[in-house]
């Protein structure tokens, strides 16, 4: 029995590891079925629409006798992507969340992939569907065809939830610097251009920003396999066990997605020459923005919101507040070729920074990093080690 011991330890740990990677590669490949389970709990009934002029919105809707509530997706998903809040949400809203153009079971067709054309279709949904004053809710690029709404149908429009809307950078401002466009937009018409030899799933994992930059040594491979997994489940989607659902959940949903909505997005044509700035002014009826990303940038620089929102000096295509007493913002600076940086002038001036001072080089993993002169550390770190002392004494 002793013996036999260390071989029982290890078969126990082989069987528990075997399990747990069973579970996490079962999530991982079926996470869409706790959606699933919570559109049935929600009761929610998928339907359709069609227009005079022929076209299908796709929708699901729960059960009336409640405030009426319309929800807008983002890029590359489907209605369905609310899965996880609609058992909340149907408890106090009767609950209607729609397929735009070019995804799911709402009509794919190229020349309605513009942000007028299905916005005055969905005012018609509330008008003709709904039929009743409604609160609109926005995700994403969604946020931007609700905002778009109001500013059009303000009297059957009672309220406004914009989700992350990428107000102004989809408009031009940055844009092509961005991560959304580097990482997805770029490589999408690189793409459509291409002799697309291989599926959208494996070319996007082969040449997406964050592969590049976080895992450059994996994605060869990670893209042969799913360029693999196509080729022998062609009617499927590509599931990949060993990607946790933060990284593939859009290829869930690339089925039933137009590539060629997204190619709006490249050039922007998207907005068909409506600016964000028209949009917003446009609107009267009571809106909430993302407030959660709002309160993190003004509890930061010690502001408000109100004053982040007003705060007209732009550094580097970012609003930004101005810093609380003895706080400051100096600009941004570039780590060149030999991984130096030059120092803005004003901070230089500010803490008598001259050419030959010594510098202590501080990180925290969650913040990044952060400079202080030697003498400075030093003098820190003997004040520390006094009061220590006096400490234990």
């Amino acid at each position: 029995m002793g013996k036999l011991k260390p071989l029982i330890i290890v078969g126990g740990l082989l069987v528990v590891i075997i399990s747990v990677l069973s579970i996490f590669a079962y999530r991982n490949t079926h996470w869409w079925k706790k959606d699933d389970k919570d559109i049935k709990k929600a009761g929610m009934e998928e339907k359709q629409v069609v227009l005079s002029n022929g076209r299908t919105i796709n929708y699901g809707e729960s059960d009336s006798g409640k405030p009426a509530l319309l929800l807008i997706h983002g890029q590359m998903v489907s209605w369905e992507n609310y899965g996880e809040v609609l058992p909340e949400l149907t408890k106090k809203w009767h609950v209607y969340a729609v397929d735009v153009y070019g995804h799911g079971g709402s009509s794919h067709d190229e020349e309605l992939y513009y942000l007028d054309v299905n916005g005055d279709d969905l005012i018609w949904f509330i008008n003709e569907v709904i039929g009743e004053k409604t609160i609109v809710c926005g995700h994403s690029n969604g946020a931007i065809t609700a905002a778009y709404m109001a500013s059009q149908e303000p009297d059957m429009i009672s309220g406004l939830l914009l989700e992350d809307p990428p107000v102004f950078s989809t408009d031009g401002e940055g844009w092509e610097e961005s991560f959304a466009y580097l990482d997805t937009y770029k490589v999408l018409h690189e793409y459509l251009q291409s002799d697309q030899e291989e599926c959208w799933e494996a070319y996007y994992l082969r040449h997406c920003y964050w592969g590049q930059l976080f895992m450059p040594d994996a994605m060869e491979g990670i893209a042969n396999y799913a360029k693999s997994y196509n080729e022998k489940h062609p009617d499927k989607e590509v599931a990949i066990f060993f990607l946790p659902k933060s990284m593939t959940t859009v290829f869930h949903y690339t089925r039933d997605y137009d590539l060629r909505y997204g190619d709006r997005f490249y050039d922007l044509s998207w907005n068909h020459n409506i600016s964000h700035e028209e949009i917003l002014k446009g609107i009267e009826v009571p809106t909430v923005p993302d407030i959660e990303k709002c309160f993190k940038p003004a509890n930061f620089y010690g502001t408000t919101i109100d004053d982040l929102y007003h705060f007209k000096h732009d550094l580097s295509g970012l609003a930004l507040p101005p810093g609380p007493k003895g706080k400051h913002i100096f600009g941004k600076v570039i780590v060149d070729e030999s991984m130096r940086i030059k120092l803005p002038k004003m901070a230089c001036d500010m803490f008598l920074l001259k050419s030959g001072d010594s510098m202590v080089v501080l990180a925290d993993e969650n913040e990044g990093l952060a400079l202080i002169k030697t003498e400075t550390f030093e003098r820190k770190m003997k004040q520390m080690m006094e009061l220590g002392n006096k400490v234990f004494e």
